[in-house]
C-alpha cells in the first residue's frame, strides 16, 4: 500500500488505490460513475460505501474527463485498458504474498476478505456483501434482501483505516521486490 500511496502520477495508481479501498474489481472501478453503484457479476446493483480517501480520489478524478461516467479515463479520454493496472503493479515490482509472483488487482479483494476474517469482528455475510458476493441458496437469497449498507459502511471505514498511512506499520500485505 505504501507504494500505491507514492506520488506516481498515473491513472493506474489511483485506480488501484480506489479498487483496494472499495473492494471493487479494477474493471468496475474503471467503468464506474461518480456515485459508485455498480452492477457486478450478479447483475444486481451494488452500492459501495465510500471512505474519506475514496471520496478524495473521486473528487480529484472528476476534473480529468469530459465523460462523467469515466472515473479513470485514458489519456485519450476513453475507457482505460485493464492492462494499465497490471502494468503498474509489474513496473513497480509489487510482489504477491505468493513467492515469485507479482501482485494482481484482484489480490486486494482477497486481502480484504482475509483481513475481515482474521479480525473476527465482522459477520461472514457482511464481508461477502462488501465483495458483492451472494450468500446462501435461492430461498435464503429471496428472504435476505437487505444490502446491509450501514454494516458494510462500518467495515469499509475500518478497512480504509487499516490501509491508511497511519497504520502502515501493520499494513504491508505485499512488498516491493528488486
Amino acid at each position: 500500500y505504501r507504494i500505491i500511496k507514492s506520488n506516481y502520477k498515473c491513472e493506474a495508481r489511483c485506480g488501484i488505490e480506489m479498487a483496494s479501498l472499495t473492494d471493487l474489481k479494477a474493471k468496475s472501478v474503471k467503468l464506474g460513475n461518480q456515485n459508485i453503484a455498480i452492477r457486478m457479476k450478479t447483475k444486481v446493483e451494488h452500492r459501495v460505501p465510500l471512505a474519506v480517501r475514496a471520496i478524495e480520489i473521486l473528487t480529484t478524478q472528476k476534473t480529468k474527463s469530459d465523460d462523467p461516467t469515466l472515473v479513470f479515463p485514458s489519456t485519450k479520454g476513453k475507457v482505460t485498458s485493464d492492462m494499465i493496472f497490471v502494468k503498474f503493479l509489474r513496473d513497480h515490482s509489487i510482489t504477491s504474498s505468493e513467492p515469485g509472483r507479482i501482485a494482481t488487482a484482484h489480490g486486494f479483494r482477497s486481502s480484504f476478505r482475509d483481513w475481515g476474517a482474521e479480525t473476527g469482528r465482522y459477520q461472514y455475510e457482511v464481508l461477502e456483501a462488501c465483495l458483492a458476493h451472494q450468500v446462501g441458496d435461492k430461498v435464503q437469497q429471496a428472504y435476505n434482501r437487505s444490502d446491509v449498507f450501514a454494516l458494510r459502511q462500518a467495515v469499509m471505514k475500518d478497512w480504509c483505516r487499516y490501509c491508511s498511512v497511519q497504520s502502515a506499520s501493520v499494513v504491508v500485505p505485499f512488498s516491493a521486490g528488486n
